[in-house]
């Protein structure tokens, strides 16, 4: 083989190497829908954060509001959520799987996870 076909065939490779392992890493979106008759924190981590101790997002939902949260998948194509309302956090780790709902009943309880359109508070 002459060396200009080795290197366009080596170049092939990496970019193609790069283009998938960015895809693995692509960020995904999970919804939470906050039903719970009070303000409610919302935090989401990345798919293979076991120690959920840095947020890869972190909004406020207010009563009968839906918000969408992002993480990276990292090929698992979910996010784990970690609900607090008045400095009450839920205990569970909560795994939503990507472009789904989640509906808060309370601060620590919840409803239709993993459901595929938005829940109703009614």
């Amino acid at each position: 083989m002459n060396k200009r076909f080795k290197h366009t065939a080596l170049t092939l490779f990496i970019t193609a190497s790069l283009g998938l392992s960015f895809n693995a890493q692509a960020d995904i979106k999970v919804y939470v829908k906050n039903c719970a008759g009070q303000e409610v924190n919302v935090k989401s981590f990345n798919a293979k954060d076991n120690s959920m101790s840095v947020a890869y997002q972190a909004k406020k939902l207010i009563h009968d509001k839906g918000k969408s949260f992002k993480c990276k998948g990292q090929g698992k194509g979910r996010c784990k959520l970690e609900f607090t309302c008045n400095g009450e956090k839920q205990n569970e780790r909560v795994r939503l799987k990507k472009n789904k709902w989640i509906k808060l009943t309370g601060c620590t309880n919840y409803a239709d996870r993993n459901s595929a359109t938005e829940p109703s508070c009614d």
